[in-house]
């Protein structure tokens, strides 16, 4: 036999039978479904106790390796701990390696890979590495395209597809040029379809239910802070209600509230973290603590402090520390100590980072030196809680803005009334009041006026006037202001795209 067609038949064998079965080294078998399931539920023991049972079955299992990355990332999403990610970053270069180094046809090949690096590129973003996040990103991007070339039908693919479009898409304008030279497009909308698509595919099939709570999960982001319809966040509430396939645990209860949350539901979001299933091995989800004080404090409850408090002594992550300190700070000033709001406040500069809108807020009171109206105080907390009409009972009780000492609390009381109607589905009163801080607040540093364009703008795309709309989530963008611009824009530039979407 001539030597070419030796060395040919040699390269056959090879291939053919020289490397393990394609498929089996994928494989999402019912053990692992559990085991996603209790990660999902921040039961990283458990979840690691059937990986661990999976190992010794079939230990070329690759779909051990993207669950254990999702225990990973799952820890730093929540935790936020810089040791813990300097312990873990190693892991993501000896998956890929691991996933890499074998040849497969299963379309989970792909995507396996391009979850770990989108989850790493999450990761890197909470500590800072933007760069290396943005490699992450697009290495995922192109991993995830070539597998839907090639496997147009593969389900979980929607999950991935969803996020990373809702991700592109989120990006500022000034910043779009860096995603289109990398090659990499996406829209919010697109996203949010890919994510609807992949509930109800879960629903009518149960081979694929085990995914529905990731992908509440990533829908309750996108309607409470890119999609504008009150209507859609009360569907998804429902929706995970009613759904038998959702994994349970402190991460349900969080979509949840903060869904509730939302839509200003504050006696629901208080009693949801209260009656929520914490397991004992349960990964710690403090961050709910800060949900429940935050609520509490909506309501003027007296108990507000407790879970404000446990969050800021045991939490070791840095966002909403200031927040979490800058409420304690009121809750003093509301029961009228006010030695205690000033001792809370002191403490704001040197605890936390100021990266969060809030944060930010929290940390500019802390400078200011400025003690707020309680009045103004109360209204705004029992505005946030969805407690109108006391809300406004409130702030209106023999007080007029003439009474008030500074431009900013005559400015605010404006501001407020304005909110509490827009609440109350006074829609005409609200938008006179709006109008009327834009006028008096514009060239003022306060987030009032820019707010007030924002919400403008928010009634008028409600009312399917979008030339209205348009304008003044132009205006907002116009504003500059020192709180919560970042957030205020970002809601401003999403309602821009709905609107060019439609048109």
């Amino acid at each position: 036999m001539p030597k070419v067609l030796i060395l040919k038949l040699l390269l056959v064998v090879i291939l053919l039978f020289g490397s393990k079965p394609v498929f089996s080294q994928y494989d999402f078998n019912s053990g692992c479904v559990k085991a996603y399931n209790e990660i999902i539920s921040l039961n990283f023991r458990a979840g690691k106790k059937l990986l661990d049972k999976e190992k010794e079955i079939n230990p070329d299992n690759k779909i051990i390796l993207f669950l254990e990355n999702y225990i990973d990332f799952l820890t730093l999403s929540i935790g936020e701990n810089k040791s813990d990610f300097e312990k873990l970053f190693p892991h993501r270069a000896e998956r890929i390696e691991a996933l890499q180094s074998i040849r497969s046809a299963s379309p989970w090949h792909r995507h396996t890979q391009a979850t770990i690096y989108l989850q790493w590129a999450f990761a890197r973003v909470k500590f800072g590495e933007y760069f290396m996040a943005g490699l992450d990103m697009n290495r995922a991007y192109r991993l995830l395209a070539d597998n839907k070339k090639e496997n147009p039908e593969f389900v979980p693919d929607l999950l991935l597809d969803g996020v990373m479009n809702v991700l592109i898409g989120s990006i500022p304008e000034k910043y779009k040029w860096t995603a289109r030279l990398a090659g990499m497009e996406g829209n919010i909308e697109t996203g949010r379809n890919k994510l609807y698509e992949l509930i109800r595919i879960a629903e009518r099939n149960p081979s694929w239910s085990h995914f529905s709570s990731e992908a509440f999960f990533y829908l309750s982001f996108i309607e409470i802070n890119l999609h504008n319809d009150k209507n859609a966040v009360i569907a998804l509430l429902k929706r995970i209600e009613t759904s038998k396939d959702l994994a349970g645990g402190p991460l349900i209860c969080y979509i949840q509230a903060n869904l509730n949350k939302h839509i200003k539901e504050n006696d629901k979001v208080i009693e949801l973290i209260e009656n929520c299933n914490f397991s004992g091995n349960s990964y710690p989800f403090y961050y709910l603590d800060f949900v429940l004080g935050c609520a509490r404090l909506n309501r003027l409850d007296k108990n507000a402090a407790r879970p404000l408090l446990n969050y800021v002594n045991r939490y070791e992550g840095s966002n909403y520390i200031k927040s979490a300190y800058q409420r304690l700070a009121w809750n003093s000033l509301i029961n009228g100590d006010e030695n205690a709001y000033h001792f809370y406040i002191s403490q704001i500069p040197d605890h936390g980072q100021a990266f969060t809108d809030e944060d930010k807020q929290a940390q500019a009171e802390a400078l200011s030196n400025e003690l707020p109206n309680i009045r103004l105080l109360k209204a705004r907390l029992l505005f946030d809680g969805g407690y109108f009409e006391t809300a406004l009972k409130t702030m209106e009780n023999g007080l007029t803005p003439s009474d008030l000492p500074s431009k900013k609390d005559t400015l605010e009381y404006i501001y407020r009334k304005a909110r509490i109607f827009h609440g109350w589905s006074k829609i005409t009163q609200a938008v006179s009041n709006y109008e009327l801080v834009i006028d008096s607040g514009k060239d003022l540093p306060y987030f009032y006026a820019g707010n007030s364009a924002l919400q403008l703008g928010l009634i008028y795309e409600a009312m399917k006037q979008p030339e209205k709309a348009l304008h003044y989530y132009n205006m907002c963008l116009k504003l500059r202001f020192n709180e919560y611009q970042t957030s205020i824009h970002q809601k401003a530039k999403a309602g821009i795209n709905r609107i060019s979407g439609k048109k």
